[in-house]
């Protein structure tokens, strides 16, 4: 993938996990902790490592390009 790709895939990216995170801390503050509280926690983590990964290739694209 190019850079521009993976930069625009981070950023929907973390407006998911915001949307998310923001899910979960309603549900969480409305005393609804069931299956889908523990189905968006699971997410978040899924989402957090799915950045990670996003990053790590951005920085890895980054570096190449550095050295041509």
């Amino acid at each position: 993938m190019t850079l521009g790709y993976l930069k625009n895939f981070l950023t929907i990216l973390i407006g998911v996990l915001v949307v998310s995170i923001g899910g979960v801390v309603n549900l969480y503050f409305s005393d609804k902790i069931g299956l889908v509280f523990w189905l968006g926690i699971i997410s978040v983590g899924v989402l957090v490592c799915g950045a990670l990964r996003v990053m790590v290739q951005i920085e890895k694209l980054l570096k190449r390009l550095g050295e041509l």
